[in-house]
């Protein structure tokens, strides 16, 4: 009974991972933990899949997997509450909730919450519409609109760098995206799983662009008056590990993997296209280099080399040496224009310069499984001592310790079966290298026993004389991430290797602790049935654990309990198994559960009658009586299940009803599918063409064939992968029919490209309306031309008539004013006879009366002068004294304004380059219809104000009457062609209208209209052109 005791304890601490590691908690740790069970941290939506809120309710995502690993390890329940950003920030601070998920470190927030060790780094990535070209690189963010949310601060301050560029701002992500796609805005910050968002929304419109210097390190923060609960997430982080973080960063941001765009100069673009770049390497340097027996280039190097290949979208033409002496004679020559090699390498930095190391790997001491840990390398520095000759840390090695006499080796296999064989003492080689050689050869008693203090630096040599090619190399190697670098590293890491150093003691304390705390635990569970920790971890299990012994239930976690329906230990205990089991699938477990075997699907049976689908997984113990059953409820995964199948049926039903046909290219095996309204576009039935690639090769038109094999092979090579084309297909009939193809390029985690899909969209109807209506719209412009120029013509005829009706209304002035001096040369006349006829003439009196005739015919002559000047069509600039013009006006209405008040205001002459009969006809105008609007008012005292300015470059002229003004209505549309507020009978719209095109096209000045104080004020400007001219 002991042993199965044992056994069973032993099964469910390894199985479910629910024991309390030790972790190096301090009491006080442990004491809170107990004390504060529940830790409620907020997060948003917004941020998944850092966290992702299901139909159901349920919370998942990289966080919350984060704080299960932690919660585990320690024994805390780190919760999350979801909600809008903005609300659980403020929440936290007022310690309604304990602190903040998926967070950033801010001065604002370090006031009142403590902050972990960071658990992931982000990439600040610009996002556009995937259909965006115009943004490549941040400088073209000039001029652009960038939308962010106003609860984002690291967008806000990364918006700032960008003065040129238009900010728009929104509350929340979801509107930010929502700008992108429908064109509001061209560009927006955030990290690359908004693409995973804009997915999950049915929205997949997004592209990452160009990546922002900063990164942003996430970390979990709660408030501070729990000081230890951050001291327990670090403890925790800590012991979970890079390689735990990166797998579960693996398994959410895997869809986002090498987004990165390369910020390379013209120059730089411009070497790539025009050069073949040669590489070489050492050809038997595994894990970091090697050509396998099929040439083909692997190993740590060989996967950045990749990733370099793939972000610059080139191909190094890999050289094979047939040993690594071999390569450094290429370097002596300059046969290749790169490297790989150690930083420290003196033969290569001759002809070669070195790019940023990015891989370090420390110097390992490897001696014999009995010999003890190595402190210092002088303390054996009698002993054989050897290492490979030829790699560039030998020479650190021999200068770091001068007194000690080494023995170079060929390779580091043959140094390590020289430890092995006793020919060496100690072999000093590169922890990498070490670690998967004595893996890959199966070397036994062997270990690594200490380390010095030398790094051997991986990095790539570029011929010195190509500057441009090292630039390249330099910031395509810094764009791979340490999160990339980390999971190369992973990949290649031999994890077998026996490493016993002065840790081994620690380990095996630690392993006689945890056997002693089972023996503990054991006699606990004997001395009390009902042992609370045994059900606690029952209950940590994610499924039901049913204990039974001869088929006869014993025990149940609280789980099986839940899953079944029952809410008590004694419902299920003593019952036999298959009483959980529908009356189906007894038969199968009848099979099964004698035997210990791998899971399968069975219906079981609830308390209330009603079946549901199980994962069960058994196993037997050695008494061949007692099981340990685990059962999962599969109730919502076939749920999902059935609705992922009812969204394929949908969205095939979508694409059946619809105009576009679909179509997919595998790109392994070269296999096309097209569906059935593919071929109805081509007047096909499904079963009449065959699924292959030349059915639409071979009825593309022969003109449209190039380019759209062209921009295939563009979008298979091309990052985003978009292809788009507009061709030709040929009917069953035999016409053509225009096709608007769109398709999205697959590829995998090496970024190959494994299929294309797209959709085929009929363009015939429209293509064919757009040739109509480019043949209406030259025939249009034909129209529309004639009538412009008749629209001019009758213009010009309304203007001219204008003008002469101007004239006739002047005319009209001149007689009125000449009525008054022709009577008083007439009276002059009567009086000079009545002088004559006298026998003694009054020379006197006589030239009193010649001198009247001469002041009126003079005054008859000015009038008639300045309508000789007015109507004259002189378009000829001419300098003037805008009072001049000003007056000729005043007198050609002196009988009009007789009764009106006129108050000119001038302080100096002001004189305008221009033309001064237009400058007139604009001033009669304004004058003209400041007395009618006099005359149709009847204002009882009407007043004119004249202003006469200038600054050094422009004159100034306002006309301000006391006539009422204009209403608010009609001030907007006073210059409008043909608007009036007069009667029919007393104008046509026209003056103002001329005014205005007189000032402001002809004269390039302004003129304005406004009401001010009693009445409307017309302000004219015009610059003063060349005075001097």
């Amino acid at each position: 009974m002991l042993k199965n005791i044992f056994i069973i304890l032993f099964l469910l601490f390894t199985l479910n991972h629910a024991q309390e590691l030790d972790i190096g908690l301090t009491q006080e740790e442990k004491d809170f933990i107990k004390d504060h069970p529940t830790i409620v941290l907020g997060s948003s939506s917004e941020f998944s899949p850092y966290v992702i809120v299901e139909n159901d309710g349920e919370i998942v995502g990289f966080d919350v997997d984060v704080l299960t690993e932690i919660n585990h390890l320690t024994g805390m329940n780190f919760s999350l509450k979801i909600g809008n950003w903005k609300q659980i920030q403020n929440e936290a601070k007022s310690d309604t909730i304990d602190g903040l998920s998926t967070g950033i470190v801010t001065k604002e927030r370090s006031k009142y919450l403590n902050f972990s060790d960071v658990y992931t780094s982000v990439q600040i990535m610009v996002i556009t519409h995937i259909d965006n070209t115009s943004i490549k690189t941040l400088q073209d963010l000039d001029g652009k609109k960038i939308a962010i949310s106003k609860h984002i601060l690291s967008h806000k301050k990364a918006a700032r760098a960008f003065k040129n560029a238009t900010i728009l701002v929104y509350d929340s992500v979801a509107e930010v995206m929502n700008s992108i796609i429908t064109g509001k805005a061209d560009a927006m910050f955030g990290r690359s799983s908004l693409l995973y968002t804009s997915k999950m929304l049915g929205s997949p419109y997004l592209k990452l662009t160009v990546p922002l210097d900063a990164k942003l390190d996430l970390v979990f923060a709660v408030n501070k008056k729990f000081p230890l609960a951050v001291s327990i997430i670090d403890k925790a982080l800590k012991h979970i590990g890079t390689n735990k973080l990166l797998s579960l960063q693996e398994k959410w941001f895997l869809i986002h993997k090498d987004t990165v765009v390369i910020d390379l100069m013209q120059a730089e673009k411009e070497y790539l296209q025009k050069n073949n770049i040669t590489y070489a390497g050492d050809p038997n340097w595994l894990p970091f280099e090697a050509f396998d027996n099929s040439g083909n280039y692997i190993g740590i190097i060989a996967d950045h080399i990749v990733i370099i290949e793939n972000r610059l979208n080139i191909k190094f033409e890999k050289v094979i040496t047939k040993n690594w002496l071999d390569t450094l004679k290429f370097s002596r020559t300059k046969k290749v224009d790169i490297i790989s090699g150690d930083a420290a390498d003196a033969v290569l930095n001759q002809n070669y310069k070195p790019i940023d190391t990015y891989i370090k790997s420390p110097l390992v001491l490897v001696t014999a499984q009995y010999h003890e840990y190595i402190l210092d390398l002088n303390q054996i520095k009698d002993k054989k001592i050897a290492f490979v000759s030829g790699y560039g840390y030998s020479a650190d090695i021999v200068k770091k310790y001068p007194d000690i006499k080494f023995i170079e080796c060929d390779t580091i296999q043959l140094g390590l079966l020289g430890v092995k064989t006793g020919k060496y003492d100690t072999f000093i080689g590169s922890l990498a290298m070490v670690e998967y050689t004595i893996v890959s050869m199966g070397i036994e008693d062997i270990k690594i026993a200490g380390q010095i203090d030398i790094l051997m630096k991986v990095t790539l040599f570029v011929d010195k004389n190509k500057p441009l090619l090292h630039s390249i190399l330099n910031k395509a190697m810094k764009t791979i991430s340490e999160n990339m670098q980390h999971e190369i590293l992973s990949k290649w890491r031999k994890n077998k290797v026996s490493s016993v150093s002065d840790t081994t003691l620690i380990w095996q304390l630690s392993t006689l602790f945890l056997v002693l705390f089972l023996i503990g635990l054991i006699f606990v569970y004997i001395l009390k049935k009902n042992n609370r920790r045994l059900n606690e971890l029952l209950d940590s299990t994610i499924g039901g654990v049913m204990i039974s012994k001869k088929g006869i239930c014993q025990t149940a976690n609280q789980t099986a309990l839940n899953i079944f329906g029952y809410s008590k230990m004694d419902e299920i205990k003593g019952r036999h198994m298959l009483d959980f089991v529908s009356n189906e699938s007894q038969n199968i477990l009848k099979n099964k559960i004698k035997l210990s075997t791998v899971p399968y699907e069975a219906f079981m049976k609830r308390k209330d009658g009603s079946l549901f689908p199980a994962l069960i997984k058994g196993i037997n113990l050695s008494d061949g009586e007692t099981r340990i059953s685990t059962i999962i409820d599969l109730t919502k995964l076939k749920q999902t299940e059935e609705e992922n199948l009812y969204l394929a049926e949908r969205i095939k039903l979508a694409f059946d009803g619809s105009r576009d046909g679909l179509w997919d290219w595998n790109l392994i095996d070269n296999s096309v599918y097209f569906s059935s309204r593919w071929k109805e576009m081509l007047g096909y039935q499904d079963n009449e063409l065959e699924n292959n690639l030349d059915t639409w090769q071979s009825r593309v038109h022969p003109d449209d064939l190039e380019n759209a094999l062209k921009d295939i092979e563009l979008s298979l090579t091309d990052k985003n992968g978009m292809f788009e084309n507009k061709h030709r297909l040929q009917h069953k009939d035999g016409h053509w029919v225009w096709i608007y193809d769109r398709g999205k390029v697959q590829r995998d985690k090496e970024g190959k490209a494994i299929r294309m899909i797209g959709t085929h969209t009929d363009l015939t109807t429209e293509i064919n309306l757009t040739n109509e209506l480019s043949e209406l719209n030259v025939n249009l412009e034909t129209r529309i031309k004639e009538q412009v120029e008749e629209l001019d013509r009758q213009h010009q005829l309304v203007v001219r008539k204008t003008k002469l009706a101007s004239m006739g209304e002047m005319l009209n002035n001149i007689a009125h004013q000449w009525r008054q001096p022709l009577n008083c040369i007439n009276s002059n006349v009567a009086v000079i006879s009545s002088i004559m006829a006298r026998d003694t003439i009054d020379k006197k009196k006589l030239l009193s009366q010649i001198d009247k005739i001469e002041n009126n015919t003079q005054y008859m002559s000015n009038t008639i002068e300045n309508f000789s000047n007015f109507s004259r069509p002189n378009k000829q600039k001419i300098k003037f004294l805008i009072q001049d013009v000003l007056k000729s006006a005043l007198e050609l209405l002196e009988l009009r304004s007789k009764n009106i008040d006129i108050q000119i205001m001038q302080n100096i002459e002001v004189k305008l380059y221009s033309f001064s009969e237009e400058y007139q006809q604009v001033l009669m105008i304004i004058l003209n219809n400041a007395i009618d609007n006099f005359d149709s008012r009847g204002t009882e005292d009407p007043r004119i104000g004249i202003v006469i300015a200038e600054d050094k470059h422009t004159t100034y002229l306002s006309i301000c009457d006391n006539g009422g003004g204009i209403d608010k209505e009609n001030i907007d549309h006073i210059f409008d062609p043909y608007f009036t507020t007069k009667f029919a009978t007393e104008g046509v719209g026209l003056g103002l209208y001329m005014a205005k095109m007189l000032i402001e096209e002809s004269m390039q000045g302004q003129l304005e209209a406004k009401n001010k104080n009693e009445g409307v004020c017309f302000e004219i400007s015009i610059p003063k052109g060349v005075l001097n001219a």
